[in-house]
């Protein structure tokens, strides 16, 4: 697998890139949202109620106001493309578990 640092990338056309990118993150990023109003009746065969969707939820927010910052250094680093690239392939990966 390569690191970061190995990523090579040159676009003709930077604006189609970020908008790319932009959809992208705005999709990836809709699937917690359009799960979320099934979850209870996910959870209800589990034996889990409003309290584990609560937790799940804060799990979800907390996770994100601790890495965002992170990732904003990340970026300022190694650039922004690079960052969301990984970060996007490290979801992906982790959905697919």
């Amino acid at each position: 697998m390569e690191t970061i640092n190995q990523i090579k990338y040159k676009s003709d056309n930077p604006l189609f890139d970020t908008l790319l990118l932009s959809f992208s993150l705005a999709l990836v990023g809709s699937g917690f949202a359009i799960i979320f109003p099934i979850f209870p009746k996910i959870l209800e065969p589990m034996g889990a109620g409003a309290t584990e969707l609560g937790q799940l939820a804060a799990v979800y927010g907390l996770s994100y106001t601790i890495f965002a910052p992170i990732s904003g250094r990340l970026a300022d680093k190694y650039g922004k493309h690079k960052v969301i690239l990984v970060g996007m392939q490290y979801r992906s990966t982790s959905t697919s578990v």
